[in-house]
């Protein structure tokens, strides 16, 4: 497989293009038997078995890395560690992405209860790819069969219909940032960069729940403006609290 970047290039070297997925684990699960079950559920998604490559004049592609010559530790597992914690202290560890590092795993077993968390950067999608792999993930500890979940390409921008004002409004504030149109920009770079943004800058953590008719009212106003729910929810945070930027 060797597929360029071209819309998803736009988050490719964002310091801050990061999801997380915190999912609580209910009954006795045993480290190694999670391990297997992220082993094959990562193993079955193309996307998770390649590394990003740069060209000569800046170019990127997604290249075929055989899964098990990624460096990176698959599970890491922790006790007694806050979740949020966690979060904090994986903010300021930029994505290996020349080693095939999209995707964290963390298993964290505390007394009370047993948490799995996943830290993705914005190339392996959005937050219902997550649930996704995590689907995967729970198949596999069920010993049920997990379909294969090939590469697709993003529709190129002149097949892309006409965009929503949020989707034009994020997608503008993003260029503004980055002003990288036509520059060269190398993964060295991309290290310097993470490391630079995250000295200067921390995350805010706001963990709510919403309940059925809320969650279906956002996710109608989202499907109207073309944005996912995600993009909704930050929006509305970034909007009652002038101190959010970067969401």
């Amino acid at each position: 497989m060797k597929e360029r970047l071209e819309r998803e290039r736009l988050y490719l070297f964002s310091p801050y293009a990061v999801s997380v997925t915190r999912v609580e684990v209910e009954g006795l699960i045993l480290a190694p038997m999670l391990e297997d079950a992220v082993r094959n559920a990562v193993r079955k998604n193309e996307l998770l078995n390649v590394r990003v490559a740069l060209s000569k004049n800046g170019e990127a592609y997604y290249e075929t890395q055989i899964f098990d010559s990624n460096p990176n530790e698959i599970v890491k597992i922790y006790q007694n560690v806050y979740w949020k914690d966690l979060v904090k202290e994986q903010e300021k560890i930029a994505f290996d992405l020349d080693h095939g590092e999209l995707v964290r795993f963390f298993f964290l077993e505390n007394e009370e209860k047993q948490e799995l968390v996943v830290i993705a950067h914005r190339l392996l999608g959005d937050g219902a790819s997550i649930a996704f792999l995590i689907e995967d993930i729970l198949y596999s500890l069920s010993d049920m069969k997990v379909a294969a979940k090939p590469y697709r390409k993003p529709v190129r921008a002149n097949q892309t219909p006409k965009l929503s004002f949020m989707r034009k409004l994020q997608e503008n504030k993003i260029r503004s940032q980055w002003q990288k149109e036509g520059a060269v920009f190398s993964q060295e770079e991309y290290y310097k960069l993470y490391a630079d943004f995250w000295q200067k800058n921390t995350s805010y953590i706001q963990y709510e729940t919403f309940y059925a008719d809320a969650l279906l009212r956002i996710a109608a106003f989202a499907k109207r403006e073309g944005v996912s729910i995600g993009a909704v929810v930050l929006t509305a945070f970034a909007k009652a609290s002038r101190e959010l930027r970067h969401v």
